[in-house]
């Protein structure tokens, strides 16, 4: 892919983690299955407005990109709150709402 091609090679993913869900993975925005500095550094090039990751940013990026949950496209409160979770400053938040649609309930997450 695009991401790896641009990586030196010892940053590159591992094979091993090529066949994840990268949507159960919370702050992995480059989807290679981990929240890593990468994560931080494709926000950081988004927010910037390089082009080649604007034009092929996805929805499920740019809602991985957004920790503080304002929507919108990220900030620079985004880019810190990333860079804390990575430092294990901060936590993800969890909104699950039920099947009816009237109970939301939040709840941290650890990093994973």
């Amino acid at each position: 892919d695009w991401w790896s091609s641009t990586l030196p090679k010892s940053m590159a993913k591992p094979k091993s983690q090529q066949k994840c869900d990268p949507t159960l993975v919370y702050g992995d925005v480059n989807l290679d299955c981990a929240f890593s500095v990468k994560d931080v550094l494709y926000t950081q090039y988004y927010y910037t407005g390089t082009p080649q990751y604007v034009s092929s940013t996805t929805a499920l990026q740019l809602t991985k990109m957004d920790p503080t949950l304002n929507g919108g496209p990220p900030d620079g409160v985004d880019i810190t709150y990333l860079i804390s979770a990575l430092g294990d400053k901060r936590r993800f938040l969890v909104v699950n709402q039920s099947p009816a649609g009237d109970l939301i309930r939040v709840s941290s997450s650890n990093v994973t």
